[in-house]
């Protein structure tokens, strides 16, 4: 909506380019008035703590839409290349005008004195802090904007783009399990659909750092794997008063993850501890089936899955302990390679959880891996495919 309001602004400039300032007295929509100028969370609240008592100003909650509400923040620095995207790095986000370059968002600010609604006056913890300097203007005068950039602004690096492996493998994962959801079930579209939905709700937190999309995030997690845990656990991992039934066992995990989801309002900052923690478990069945097996491919794919694990569980781990070091050496990336590296792992561990479900659910069929776009090139999205067994 932000990136939607700000290209109406822009529109509107250059339709009414040709005309000039001093013939445009058009009345200003509330959304154009002068917005409060941004103060940093801390300045904000050490200016609300030195209130005299009994001022008669009170210090208002952010609410769990606001800016920064979330008590959850990311080693990489809050509005540094936009005042519209807290962290810029973590979030698939970039504005550009018509001819491809990035605008300043500070030159449409200066330009239209803010930006209305989607402003950043939420940042501010106290009401009054960062009032307006001057008062609305009654008529709305626009003067021409300056010439487009002719220079594109410095290229981010890739890891802007950290969100967006979660919209490409997605559908493409869904394009290429087909034939094994069509003989397995067809609940399996649902982790995918929840996988794309977590990239979404991924980009909404690091863009606005807001309690509401740290939750929005979390519980999407939390219910893709609800989902697979309800598909591929191997019946005899089942809790012994369940007997090997996978609807009790569903029933189960239904009702563990509705209590979970609401549990997750009370203390939302141990959340992500958590469901990190979920991952012992499932390490605890892969090594259980590693064992178990002689298959060379299964071995592999269990393997790969495992160390794409620990690397993308390194860089978060790494981005919240040691967030100090990677601050000194001016390298804010690791959250953003966490992002792709397990968008990545998720496909290897769905393709070596239906491996291990194929032993016990598919006894009439195998299952072959194998690798888009081609299974000779030394990287691919792997995949499997079914495969009748002659000998039954």
């Amino acid at each position: 909506m932000a990136g939607l309001g700000c290209l109406m602004v822009f529109v509107t400039s250059y339709l009414d380019q040709g005309r000039e300032a001093h013939d445009l007295a058009l009345p200003c929509p509330a959304w154009m008035v002068p917005a409060p100028r941004l103060l940093p969370r801390a300045a904000a609240t050490s200016t609300a703590q030195t209130q005299p008592v009994g001022s008669g100003r009170h210090i208002r909650m952010p609410s769990i839409f606001a800016y920064q509400s979330s008590e959850v923040d990311w080693c990489e620095s809050n509005f540094q290349h936009s005042e519209l995207v807290a962290e810029f790095y973590n979030t698939c986000s970039c504005l550009k005008n018509r001819r491809g370059l990035n605008v300043p968002i500070s030159e449409v600010e200066k330009r239209f004195g803010g930006l209305g609604p989607f402003s950043l006056e939420s940042l501010a913890v106290h009401p009054e802090v960062g009032a307006p300097e001057k008062a609305p203007r009654k008529g709305c005068r626009f003067p021409p904007l300056p010439p487009l950039l002719t220079t594109p602004s410095p290229r981010p690096p890739l890891f802007q783009f950290s969100n967006v492996t979660f919209f490409i493998f997605g559908p493409l994962m869904m394009f290429l399990m087909y034939p094994y959801a069509q003989k397995r079930s067809r609940c399996i579209y649902i982790t995918w659909i929840l996988f794309m939905v977590i990239g979404l709700f991924s980009m909404y937190f690091h863009m606005t750092l807001s309690l509401l999309g740290q939750l929005l995030d979390e519980i999407a997690i939390l219910w893709l794997l609800a989902s697979s845990y309800s598909i591929w656990m191997p019946r005899c991992y089942f809790p012994t008063f369940l007997g090997e039934n996978r609807p009790r066992f569903t029933c189960l995990v239904l009702i563990t993850t509705v209590v979970s989801t609401f549990l997750s309002f009370l203390r939302p900052v141990i959340n992500a501890y958590a469901l990190n923690s979920i991952a012992v478990h499932i390490l605890y069945i892969v090594f259980q089936e590693y064992k178990k097996t002689n298959n060379k491919e299964l071995r592999h794919i269990m393997e790969m899955s495992v160390v794409l694990w620990a690397f993308a569980l390194t860089s978060w781990i790494s981005d919240r302990l040691l967030c100090s070091f990677w601050q000194r050496i001016n390298f804010f990336y690791l959250h953003s390679i966490w992002h792709v590296l397990i968008s990545i792992t998720f496909p290897y561990g769905m393709v070596t959880m239906a491996l291990v479900d194929a032993r016990y659910e598919m006894p009439g069929h195998t299952l072959k891996v194998r690798y888009w776009p081609r299974d000779t090139w030394p990287v691919g999205l792997p995949y499997v495919e079914v495969r009748d067994d002659k000998n039954c």
